[in-house]
């Protein structure tokens, strides 16, 4: 009797320790769509106080267990849940899962097989972001928006929201409509240009796809705009008839300090007497090198210089002029005429009148022809010496001489006496005289400068006046005297 009570106990025993724990879930399959999520319900219980370790089988990244022990007492139930969110991109189908649960106390295992039947989801969801392009000042970004359609109804007018923010604070903003058919994949580009002194940071990238009100999907990508010094050069030249101006440009339209900005203009041995302008740093081989150091972003430098021929080629027209002016403006043959006597001009005086003829030429003149003209108002009256040919014409008392063999060097006087035929306060000019020579195909014309005859009467000497006055009043009445008789 007491064998069977024994063996009656270990069968009871037994079987208490064989069915410890127990696992179920509510369904054995379960439906998700792609991009969604769902909780799956695990329940555990047990006939013994235990601790129950928990591990997925053949699970894939997007299940998880929210717990792997659990902590149970005799004659309870817990849960633990089993999470799936299959990506947007999983693709649909039936997933099976495998729930592990293994007894600490007694080393018992139980196994629960799970399916997942992933559908296709609905939405829209921005797969990625490329940026491309050269990511400098004065560059450029290409940015490419892959947006996909999820679902298998087609979607219109869904709105792509993008930014692009440095450090600084928002650097550009779009918005793009796009229409998707279902599982479509639309790509929205964009192409921006990149400033000046375009900030060296980490810029992000932020698109937001929008229908209607609501916001179907967020993503997020970066770039990098590194520090670099971009130089721009800018020449302008300007050209005149014997000068050339240079002027050099120089800017920095990076984000960094430059190092060395090397400038190089070539000048000739010749021109370099001619240089003027911003002194060079160095001069090798007749060529002037600039070296501009640390210019900062944004700032500019100017080089100017001028190869300025001017001062040359006035030395040489000036040279040229003068060898000129030697070998034929001056080597001529010169008349000048001046009057010899300074007084008042009355009526009887006389003024003797002189004519200068110097040979200049360099060699014997063969001939010369002098000519003078008297006005009306004088008469004319010779003087020792050359005697003129005389010829009456309307303007007054044409004279002319002949001169021959007028050596180099040589000056030859002529003169005449001319008579006021009545008085003038004043000076008067009287014509000037004329000269010619050489060959008649070839003949040589000089003309004097103006001679002046006569005084300003308050020139003359006051006692000199009031004997001039006192005579001409006793001249006046004597003729006045002659008259009466």
């Amino acid at each position: 009797m007491k064998g069977f009570l024994f063996a009656i106990a270990v069968i009871v025993i037994s079987a208490h320790a064989t069915f410890a724990f127990e696992m179920d879930a509510a369904d054995q399959t379960f439906v998700v769509s792609s991009g969604g999520s769902n909780e799956i319900k695990i329940s555990v219980n047990s006939a013994t106080d235990d601790k129950i370790t928990l591990d997925l089988i053949d699970e894939t990244p997007w299940m998880t267990l929210n717990t792997s022990q659990l902590d149970i007492k005799k004659g309870q139930s817990m849960e633990t849940l089993l999470y799936v969110s299959p990506y947007s991109t999983t693709s649909p189908g039936v997933y099976k899962v495998t729930v592990a649960g293994e007894s600490l106390i007694t080393n018992e295992k139980k196994l629960k097989d799970i399916f997942i039947s992933v559908t296709r989801g609905e939405g829209v969801e921005v797969e990625k972001i490329e940026v491309s392009g050269n990511l400098e000042p004065l560059g450029n970004a290409v940015i490419k928006y892959y947006v996909k359609n999820l679902g298998s109804v087609a979607l219109k007018d869904v709105t792509v929201i993008s930014t692009i923010r440095s450090p600084s604070g928002v650097f550009a903003e779009s918005q793009d409509a796009i229409d998707l058919a279902p599982e479509e994949r639309g790509i929205i580009e964009k192409f921006y240009t990149l400033d000046s002194q375009q900030e060296a940071a980490d810029y992000t990238v932020m698109a937001e796809v929008y229908q209607g009100e609501k916001l179907l999907d967020r993503f997020e990508q970066g770039f990098t705009i590194p520090k670099k010094t971009i130089i721009r050069q800018e020449m302008d030249q300007k050209t005149s008839l014997f000068r050339k101006e240079y002027q050099v440009t120089v800017t920095n339209h990076g984000n960094d300090v430059s190092d060395s900005t090397v400038i190089t203009g070539s000048v000739g041995s010749f021109e370099s007497y001619f240089y003027t302008g911003t002194p060079p740093t160095s001069v090798e081989d007749n060529v002037y090198i600039w070296d501009i150091r640390g210019l900062k972003p944004g700032e500019t430098s100017v080089i100017m210089y001028a190869i300025d021929l001017t001062p040359f080629y006035l030395f040489i027209a000036a040279s040229i002029l003068t060898i000129w002016l030697f070998f034929f403006k001056m080597r001529i043959v010169r008349i000048k005429k001046f009057i010899m006597q300074k007084k008042l001009i009355e009526e009887g005086e006389e003024f003797t009148v002189g004519l200068e003829l110097a040979n200049k030429t360099g060699d014997t003149v063969e001939e010369v022809t002098v000519k003078d003209l008297v006005p009306l108002i004088f008469e004319v009256k010779d003087t020792e010496g050359p005697k003129p040919a005389k010829r009456k014409t309307a303007a007054g008392t044409e004279l002319v001489w002949h001169t021959k063999n007028l050596n180099n060097h040589e000056v030859r006087i002529f003169t005449y006496k001319i008579i006021p035929t009545f008085g003038v306060q004043g000076r008067v000019s009287i014509p000037r005289a004329q000269a010619f020579y050489g060959k008649k195909d070839k003949e040589t014309h000089i003309i004097s400068g103006f001679a002046t005859i006569g005084i300003d009467p308050h020139e003359e000497d006051p006692d000199k006046r009031k004997l001039h006055h006192h005579v001409k009043r006793h001249v006046e009445r004597l003729r006045k005297a002659v008259k009466r008789k």
